[in-house]
């Protein structure tokens, strides 16, 4: 009994003795980029090939031979040559040696090649703020292409949603604005990899303008009182919300605060001779004396083509143009210093008066003066310390100079 009891132990020892390592299937990996190339964690994968043994140690190679040979191991992460491709996997008994291989596949998804979508913008027409929107106009646009099947367009407003993708907006057809301007993200995914791009762009809401010129017709209420039909720049018996040259001076309100009537570039308050009216209200948009209208030379019903001195520039916008003897002698007038603690001089007044105002920011005047040749010092020292204008006016001439008190 006990020698056949010996001789099942030893033939239970030799048998485990000569158990190998396995190489459990592993998992495709996947990884999405803008091109056909992507990094690879392969030791992501360890955990499966190993299972429950013990001793096991996994390398990873790009052919059959490597990985039987244990030569070339990949180092993580790794970078794919082709796409897709085959890793071999070898999962080796540190204890004997023995070894078994298995092979997964890696590839790369092309993120969407979207295009960049529009701003929506609608008219705010009851001015509450809020319009409905129909964000689905962007998924066209987006997709520049892409066929809609094999993509999910979803739409979102916050960043951090997109990308996690979660909260997204349910009826992207009829979406009402939370505010204006306000940024919507769109993601795009594909099907096969769950790749995405995210793009966004802006709700935005004008305010209702009925003759099309650029200024919103509650804008046009130069008086702040309600009434849009007393605010008639012109005098033209067309109240400025209706009238598509508010100041009558033959240049389109929408091209004195667009393009080339609002000089070189466009700002928000375009005031070409600093006289603290905007060229779209200002009859005289370069303050030489002469009426914009009477700058059309040519005759041609315009202004906007006529350039005298080849500037680029039309004459209507160039004080030098039409500059009289009254502004050559504003001109000469420096004031200094500036910015000051409140005393400020002026220098080089040849005329026998000149008139002076302190204007706020806002186009409030503060103080007046006149003065002529031998009073020349203005004490401004209690005003609080901002940014001024100092209005210099010969002959009904003006010329605005910014002050600083500090």
């Amino acid at each position: 009994m006990r020698t056949l009891l010996l001789c099942f132990t030893l033939l239970t020892i030799t048998s485990l003795s000569q158990a190998q390592a396995v190489a459990n299937p592993a998992s495709d990996l996947t990884a999405c980029s803008d091109t056909d190339f992507s990094q690879f964690d392969l030791s992501v994968n360890n955990a499966q090939i190993i299972g429950d043994q013990n001793n096991v140690t996994v390398s990873y190679h790009t052919s059959q031979t490597d990985a039987d040979n244990n030569i070339n191991p990949l180092i993580s992460p790794f970078t794919n040559t082709t796409n897709p491709q085959t890793i071999y996997a070898r999962a080796e008994d540190t204890t004997d040696s023995t070894y078994d291989t298995t092979t997964f596949i890696i590839s790369v998804g092309l993120n969407p090649a979207t295009a960049e979508p529009i701003d929506l913008i609608l008219e705010d027409v009851n001015e509450d703020g809020t319009e409905s929107f129909d964000l689905s106009e962007n998924t066209s646009i987006v997709l520049n292409g892409l066929s809609p099947s094999n993509y999910d367009v979803v739409y979102f407003e916050t960043e951090s949603d997109a990308l996690a993708d979660n909260n997204a907006i349910i009826t992207p057809n009829a979406y009402n604005n939370l505010f204006s301007p306000q940024t919507i993200y769109i993601r795009v995914t594909n099907f096969e990899f769950g790749c995405f791009t995210i793009e966004n762009f802006d709700l935005v809401l004008t305010l209702p303008d009925s003759d099309n010129d650029g200024i919103s017709d509650s804008d046009e209420d130069l008086n702040t009182n309600g009434d849009l039909n007393d605010d008639d720049t012109d005098e033209d018996d067309i109240p400025n919300y209706l009238d598509d040259d508010d100041d009558g001076d033959g240049v389109d309100t929408l091209t004195e605060i667009t393009g080339i009537g609002a000089g070189l570039q466009s700002f928000a308050f375009i005031d070409t001779d600093e006289d603290l009216i905007e060229n779209y209200l200002d009859d005289d948009d370069d303050g030489d004396g002469v009426l914009t209208i009477d700058e059309d030379y040519n005759n041609n019903g315009s202004p906007l083509d006529d350039d005298t001195d080849n500037s680029g520039v039309p004459d209507f916008l160039e004080s030098n143009i039409s500059l009289s003897i009254e502004d050559n002698k504003l001109s000469e007038v420096s004031v200094f210093p500036n910015p000051s603690s409140g005393i400020f001089n002026l220098n080089g007044i040849t005329v026998d008066t000149i008139n002076v105002k302190v204007i706020t920011i806002y186009g409030k005047t503060l103080k007046s003066f006149t003065f002529n040749k031998h009073s020349t010092s203005i004490n401004l020292s209690n005003l609080p310390s901002a940014l001024y204008f100092l209005q210099l006016e010969v002959n009904g001439y003006k010329r605005v100079q910014k002050i600083v008190i500090k």
